[in-house]
């Protein structure tokens, strides 16, 4: 069975100003700031990663908890398999997936993790 997988943005709404905001790491403490979407654009290189589908992605989700569904782009990083691991989980059978999709998908959740776990990695 396929998994469906998402990247997507978490923004909060201020309820005194009704201003979209998120939470930043600032000087090791999370502090509320105001959504600026200069601050997420999303290089163009990484852009094809919003929405992903294969076989593959259970290897990808496997560490989490089976009924976690969602996480941060830092933490889906910290449990990032290497290549050799997902090639043999598949038996070298993964016509739509290469070693270079895995190391430039590694790329872009690495930039997505720079911005302090706005972006996250859903699946379903």
């Amino acid at each position: 069975m396929s998994i469906d997988l998402y990247i997507r943005i978490v923004l909060y709404v201020d309820p005194d100003t009704g201003l979209p905001h998120v939470y930043k790491r600032i000087n090791d403490k999370v502090e509320k700031a105001l959504y600026k979407a200069e601050d997420y654009k999303v290089p163009t290189e990484f852009c094809k990663y919003f929405y992903q589908h294969g076989k593959h992605f259970r290897y990808y989700t496997a560490l989490f908890h089976s009924l976690e569904r969602e996480t941060t782009a830092s933490s889906f990083l910290s449990t990032y398999p290497n290549w050799e691991d997902v090639y043999r989980y598949k038996k070298g059978v993964l016509n739509d997936w290469s070693e270079d999709d895995h190391n430039e998908f590694k790329k872009a959740l690495e930039w997505f993790a720079t911005k302090d776990d706005v972006f996250m990695i859903h699946w379903e």
